[in-house]
């Protein structure tokens, strides 16, 4: 749905229809503009204000609508923040709405608008574990080497955001009491030479002794906990490590090269499947929670 034709489907209500711009930059960071419908977003100025150059920003593909934001076209909303696929996602919000008594945002989905002040939709962002960041969209800076970007601090914060993300997790399970073990992330398989390497520690020498592990963020772990193939090849190497003594790689060479294929493929199929039903169920319950929250406390 357009502005346009929301504006005109609501105009027996008071309020400022919210307009929204999904966009990428040269780095393919993702951001979401939130603007009020008659300020003047310059892609080109907003490029050079979050320091990509003029012409560093355009309109994302409308793939990553389905598969960061979770939404269909026509639905961008600040609102899409709720979805950890989301969580790099920059959201900036024009100063012009911070003050504003109702704005119309979409909760998830084009089919309805939800009423909120600028001051709620600070506070819903907040509630959703976000900085409300609230930006004058039409200013036109100076930027030279003693004006730097004035934007540009939040696509540095974006690209940080999973390291820092997992320290939730960590304070969580070491102040909470202990019920039961949780089920440990498959980790990557590691091929002998950069085994070989990580032992040495790489181009810098031996490994210390002590040193400690890299953090892992809970969207890395997301990441790998979905990632189709390589979960495959763990099943595949943990069943033929139980029925024949040895790795799948090992065991597939005494097989039909063509069944080998057919069983990876069938086999990943099956998994791709289970991920689907599942993004489905968790997209549906979270937008449901997502809308209910909304209504309930920021109507």
């Amino acid at each position: 749905m357009t502005v346009e034709a929301q504006t005109e489907a609501l105009a027996s209500v008071p309020g400022v229809v919210v307009k929204n711009l999904f966009v990428k930059d040269k780095k393919n960071r993702l951001y979401i503009i939130s603007a009020a419908p008659d300020t003047k977003v310059d892609l080109g100025v907003i490029s050079a204000r979050l320091g990509t150059g003029k012409g560093g920003v355009r309109f994302a593909p409308e793939e990553a609508l389905g598969e960061v934001l979770q939404v269909a076209a026509g639905s961008v909303t600040p609102l899409a923040a709720a979805n950890p696929e989301a969580a790099k996602v920059v959201v900036l919000l024009d100063s012009r709405l911070q003050g504003a008594g109702a704005l119309f945002v979409h909760p998830l989905v084009n089919t309805a608008s939800l009423q909120m002040s600028g001051a709620a939709l600070g506070a819903a962002m907040q509630a959703l574990g976000r900085e409300a960041i609230w930006v004058d969209l039409e200013l036109d800076p100076k930027i030279d080497r003693d004006n730097p970007p004035d934007l540009a601090k939040y696509t540095v914060a974006a690209e940080a955001k999973p390291a820092a993300d997992a320290a939730a997790p960590a304070a969580a399970s070491s102040s909470a009491p202990a019920k039961a073990a949780a089920p440990a992330a498959p980790a990557p398989s590691t091929s002998a030479p950069a085994a070989a390497k990580a032992a040495k520690g790489g181009k810098g020498g031996p490994a210390k002794a002590g040193a400690a592990a890299p953090a892992v963020s809970a969207y890395e772990v997301h990441q790998r906990l979905t990632d189709v193939e390589h979960t495959t090849a763990q099943l595949l190497d943990k069943v033929s490590a139980v029925l024949a003594g040895k790795a799948f790689s090992e065991a597939a060479a005494g097989l039909d090269p063509y069944a080998a294929r057919r069983l990876t493929a069938d086999l990943e199929s099956a998994l791709s499947a289970f991920k689907n039903a599942a993004f489905t169920m968790g997209y549906k319950a979270g937008k449901g929670e997502v809308v209910a929250m909304a209504t309930k406390q920021f109507a």
